[in-house]
Formats: C-alpha cells, structure tokens, sequence
C-alpha cells in the first residue's frame, strides 16, 4: 500500500471555518471508525468532522483511487465513501436531514407480462456483454478507457432502443471527468412524471494508480449488474413495452471514485419536475460467495421496496434463494439516491464476508465468477420483474 496524506478538519461541535484548498483536493465523507487506515498507512495528519458517525476527510485528487483501494483491502467491502469538490458539498451531505419518500408497493397482478417476458432472457446475452466490458483495458473514469467504455454502452443501448416508441438513450457529462454515464428512459405513457430507476456502474478500476495500460476487466465489478440491465433492455424493447409509469436505466460513470457518477445524476435529477418512485443498484450479480442466490443490503435502503422485491421472488422465482446483509456507508450507487429521500434498494451476489475475492484487480474476470452467466440472470429476472410490476398500473 502506498502512503495517503489527509489533512485539515475541526469538531462539528465547534464554529466550521472553510478550508484552503485547491482544484487538486476533493472532500470525502467516510464512516468515523474508517478513517484510522489512513494513520495506519502513514498520514501525517488526520482529524474528523463527526456527525451521526460520519466524518470528513480532504485529501488530494490524486490519490483518489489509491485511497479507495486502501479500503477495499483493509475492510474488504466495496466503496465506503462518498466525493464531494468542496467542503461546504462534503458538511451538507453529513448533516443531511432529507426525508424519505414513503415506498408505496403496487398489488402483483402483472404475471402474464412477466410470465411472458421472463423466459426470454437468456444467460448467453449477458455472457457475451460481460466479454464486451471487460475486454476493455480497463473502463477508468479518468482515462479515455473509460471514455471508450461508455461510448460503446451508449451504442449499446441505443441500437437496443431502435424502433422502440419513446424511447430515448443519452449521455450524461459530468463536470470533472471526461467518463459520461448513460441513460436509457421509456416514457410513460399514463405516468410520465413518475420514474421507476434501475442502474449499475460502467467503470472499473485495478486499484492504486490505475493507468491507461493497467488491466482492470471488472467483468464481475461491474460489468455483471451492466450485463444484467442490458439484457433486460433488449428483452423489453423487442417486445415494445409501453409501460404506463416512466422506466429509467443507468449507467453510472466514476461509482469506483467516491459515486461521483450518480450523486451529480439525483442532484440533476431533483431540479425536474418528477417523482422517483424506486431506485433499484445492480452492482455486481455473477459471483455465488454464499449458500444464497440473492443478498439484500438493509443500510441505505428502503425496508419495504426491499420486501416488495423480496415478494417479486418469492412470486416469480420461488426457486431462488435469499438473505439479507449490511454493505456499509455508501456502499454503490443506491446510496446516492437514498441521499435525496428516494426509495433505494441493493440485492447483492452474496453476503459481504464471501463477496469476490478478485474484484479491483487484473483477475476480476468472467472464468473468476460464473462463466455461464446464470448468476446474473437470476438478477436480470428480478430486474424484470420489478420493472414490469412497478412499470404498470
């Protein structure tokens, strides 16, 4: 592991004062018990902001990615903060008191289209879209890897989408970043100010100093949950579902940077005139680690949308299996959304103890999860589901 400096920062409890510094630092809000990996790795000064266990860290945004792999090795757990370009970002976050919209589960009657759509999926599909991803070099938000990464999802998406009536595939630019996320959205055709979310995360990342040669396939993290959104996709465009409550896909650049990707799409997202009804993350679905098919996160998420997917399986997949668990603070893309006070939830591919030991690395490859995709179409049918079930009146 590589040295990290983290500087500046003062009790909650005492008058704030803005900090100094420069287009070259960002802001990190972290867990408070988290922030001792950067003592232990050497930082020369290290103090918090706390509030409701949260704290806040400024560091160079240059060691950005170093620093997120010093805590996928040290806790091994994904992500486990959030970026933020400047202090007064960072503190607003901390003190958040956004209320949370009430999830509100629809009855289950939509089993014809569902029984219909579901055995049109196919574990061949996502393979070879996992194989697309992660021949990439790498998909690294700050390189043109990633850039080429989700320019090629982009062309994905929108050759899905031909001839799809109101159907529109775009990309999102972020403002310090050249990796743009990407949105697929069907308008609703009764509801169209009401958007049922979905996503995962394009880029990728090998850890400590990510290069443009640096090999990180990320076929599991996260080219699996893109894979199984994908195929959803294609599946519901050949059929020509006009859902009567907008759908939206993402996805997200920068998640392996802090979320950076997602937290700027809801802060564009809550300036429209919408209600986000669910946001629902697929952030890695073809590793089985566990005697579970399926593992709902419970942190950052919202208990009943997660009962209601719950139910969706026990409906439409009683075959699978599943448990719950606790990702943590910040932990993928969902967490952005819970941020605004909208319904969030995260079925994950296994309990956090037994997740992919190979994520983060040149060895996160399709022969080192499931080669044959099953896993993720497990999740691709859950993702239906839950679209059809929340796209319909």
């Amino acid at each position: 592991m590589r040295m990290l400096t983290v500087l500046t920062i003062l009790p909650l409890s005492i008058s704030l004062q803005s900090h100094a510094s420069t287009p070259s630092d960002v802001w990190v809000t972290l867990p408070t018990t988290m922030t001792s990996i950067a003592l232990e790795q050497g930082a020369t000064q290290v103090s918090t902001v706390t509030h409701s266990q949260l704290s806040m860290i400024k560091l160079p945004k240059s060691q950005l990615n170093e620093f997120s792999q010093a805590f996928h090795l040290h806790y091994h757990r994904l992500g486990g903060f959030m970026t933020f370009e400047t202090e007064q970002q960072a503190l607003a976050n901390i003190n958040s008191t956004a209320p949370h919209s009430k999830f509100v589960a629809p009855k289950i009657d939509q089993a014809d289209k569902v029984n219909q759509l579901m055995p049109q999926l196919d574990a061949n599909n996502i393979v070879t879209e996992i194989q697309k991803e992660s021949a990439n070099q790498n998909r690294f938000y700050k390189l043109k890897t990633g850039v080429t990464a989700s320019d090629e999802l982009f062309d994905t998406w929108k050759s899905l989408a031909k001839g799809w009536d109101k159907a529109t595939v775009t990309q999102f630019s972020h403002r310090r970043f050249p990796q743009k996320s990407v949105e697929l959205e069907i308008k609703g055709s009764k509801y169209p100010d009401k958007v049922v979310v979905i996503g995962a995360h394009l880029d990728s990342t090998a850890g400590s100093w990510t290069i443009l040669n640096k090999r990180a396939p990320g076929a599991d993290d996260d080219g699996s949950g893109i894979a199984s959104e994908t195929e959803v996709i294609r599946v519901l465009a050949e059929n020509h579902i006009q859902p009567e409550y907008t759908l939206r896909f993402y996805g997200y650049a920068a998640e392996e940077g802090g979320l950076l990707g997602s937290r700027e799409i809801v802060q564009s997202v809550k300036k429209e005139p919408v209600t986000i009804l669910s946001a629902m993350q697929l952030d890695m679905t073809n590793f089985k680690g566990s005697d579970k098919d399926i593992i709902f996160e419970m942190d950052h998420t919202n208990s009943d949308f997660t009962h209601f997917l719950q139910t969706l399986i026990d409906t439409y997949q009683p075959n699978i299996t599943y448990g719950t668990d606790q990702c943590g603070y910040a932990c993928s893309d969902h967490a952005s959304w819970d941020s605004i006070g909208a319904p969030a939830a995260m079925p994950f591919e296994a309990y956090m103890k037994d997740m992919n030991p190979n994520i983060h690395s040149k060895n996160d490859t399709l022969e080192n999860s499931d080669p044959t995709g099953t896993d993720a179409l497990h999740f691709s049918q859950l993702a239906l589901s839950y679209l059809i079930e929340m796209g319909f009146e």
